[in-house]
Formats: C-alpha cells, sequence, structure tokens
C-alpha cells in the first residue's frame, strides 16, 4: 500500500479525532493534557550531525522504538528505580486505588538520594485502545559523594493507547518534561544528550499505523533540547523500512525562529544513516548520525 493512501483511509475512519491545526487528521481523540510545556522556537543546528541527532530525540526508530514515551520512562523505569536510587517498597512506596498504581516518595533513600513527588500510572480500555496514563510530579537530588546523577526531575503527561494491529498500533500523546543532569558526565563520558536531556521537554501527538510495506508514523508538536534548543516538528509519511533498521523513508519538518529544515530520509534505497538536509528550500548537505 502506498504511502499516499493514508490520509485517505484516516478521513474514512470512524473514530477520526478532529484535526487542531497540523493537517493531520488523526485517529485517536485529542487528551487532557494540560497547558503546553515545550514552547521554544530557538534551535539552530550548526551542521547536519547536530540535526541528525536531534531528530532522533522525536523521531520513532532512529535510536529509540519510540521517543515520546521512551524518553520519560527510561528515567523513571531504568535510571531513577535503578540499584542504590531507589529503596523498592519505601522510597518511594506505592498505593493503589482502583486502576491507578501510585509512587509516593517524600523519603531519603538509604543511598542518599532526596526523592521528593510522586508518579501516577492509571490503565483501562475505551473503545477498542488498552490506554496508560502516565502522571509526573517528581525530583531527585543525589545528595551523595559520587552520585549516579546530580538531578532527575519528571513533570507533566503521557498517554499511551495501543490498537487492535488493523487500523492503528500506538498512539501517544505526551506534555511531558523530563531532565537529568550529570548522568555521562559522572561516567565521564561525553554524550550530547547531557546537554539535551538536561531539559527535554515534549508537547505533541504520536500515531503509529500499520502497512503491508511496513508502519508509517505520523507526529507533529514541539520539542525543548536543553541548550540545543527548541523547534517545531511535522511528518505525515515516515515510514519503516523492515531492510534498513533504523532509518525510514519521508521527510520530516523541523522548524524554528531561525530555520526552516527538512530531514528526507531514504532507507529503501540508502540505508546509510544519512538524510538529506533542505534548509529554506534548499539542498544543504547531508545529516548524518554521529
Amino acid at each position: 500500500m502506498s504511502i499516499i493512501l493514508f490520509p485517505i483511509l484516516l478521513i474514512s475512519c470512524k473514530n477520526q479525532a478532529e484535526d487542531t491545526g497540523s493537517g493531520i487528521a488523526w485517529l485517536v481523540p485529542q487528551q487532557d493534557l494540560g497547558t503546553p510545556l515545550a514552547d521554544g522556537m530557538d534551535f539552530s543546528p550548526a551542521n547536519g550531525t547536530e540535526a541528525w541527532f536531534a531528530a532522533e530525540q522525536i523521531t520513532p526508530g532512529l535510536v529509540w522504538d519510540y521517543p515520546p514515551s521512551n524518553v520519560p520512562l527510561y528515567l523513571w523505569e531504568d535510571i531513577a528505580q535503578g540499584e542504590n536510587i531507589a529503596d523498592p517498597g519505601s522510597c518511594p512506596y506505592t498505593t493503589i486505588d482502583g486502576n491507578a498504581l501510585t509512587w509516593v516518595s517524600n523519603c531519603r533513600s538509604q543511598d542518599g538520594y532526596e526523592w521528593s513527588g510522586k508518579v501516577t500510572q492509571t490503565e483501562w480500555e475505551e473503545d477498542d485502545l488498552r490506554w496508560t496514563l502516565w502522571e509526573f510530579d517528581l525530583e531527585i537530588i543525589g545528595d551523595v559523594e559520587d552520585p549516579s546523577f546530580d538531578r532527575l526531575t519528571l513533570d507533566g503527561k503521557l498517554y499511551v493507547a495501543l490498537g487492535d494491529g488493523e487500523s492503528l498500533d500506538r498512539s501517544v500523546q505526551v506534555n511531558a518534561r523530563a531532565g537529568i543532569e550529570g548522568f555521562w558526565s559522572q561516567q565521564s563520558s561525553i554524550d550530547q544528550r547531557e546537554a539535551a536531556w538536561a531539559d527535554w521537554v515534549n508537547t505533541g501527538r504520536y500515531e503509529q499505523v500499520p502497512s503491508e510495506n511496513g508502519n508509517v508514523h505520523l507526529f507533529s508538536g514541539n520539542v525543548e533540547l536543553g541548550s540545543l534548543g527548541g523547534f517545531q516538528y511535522k511528518t505525515s509519511e515516515l515510514q519503516e523500512v523492515s531492510t534498513c533498521p533504523g532509518e525510514p523513508s519521508g521527510s520530516l519538518e523541523i522548524v524554528s525562529d531561525t530555520d526552516n529544515l527538512q530531514l528526507q530520509f531514504n532507507g529503501a534505497e540508502g540505508c546509510d544513516q544519512c538524510a538529506d538536509l533542505i534548509r529554506d528550500g534548499e539542498f544543504a548537505g547531508q545529516a548524518c548520525a554521529g
């Protein structure tokens, strides 16, 4: 099935959500995300490698399976609840209220991490979708010699809906801030995420639609990547390529106050972890993985 047929399929879907200005006909209705957290527009990549790195932070399949949910949940599940950070069952401790599970902190772990706030996970089923809502209000300070990190923060909401795999695989709606400071520097590691994840903020919508030629990803929103700056992003045509994991086919728009960029991926033919970089409608070289 050709990618260009998907807008027709989406428009005909009985559960089509009202378009809110992105030009994308969403399958899943807009959820209550609260006041947008991301609104920065000061991103201006110095080169193609920086543009590719920015794309990695928002684009499914380049590095992360699904960045809008993977990034905050990685900080929560893999780092915050890691060995020597949390005391399972006490700091934080859990409460259950119906289908909502809450981790409550405001405590100091045995290894010297100051926890404040809470995280709630709520699950339910509705209209053939399996929903998970994550609500974040958390800060952890590494008040110990040689901590794993200096500070970790999570704030906002994240909705994940899993579909039937026929008309929809997955929907993610995010309005969340995820920050970690000192994590890579504590490991004497040079990593661009040290700057970008010091204050990673994403407000956007994602949907993954099945296709016989590879899943198609539609997403739009605004992201802020710490000191690298913020920008709006949008695509309705990125298609996975089974023979080239890590590089789709299609175009991604990145717009800031100073730049109007497109990354044109060609995983079906090139599969070299590079995209054509288009700046203000003109070819500006290649954007490649660092």
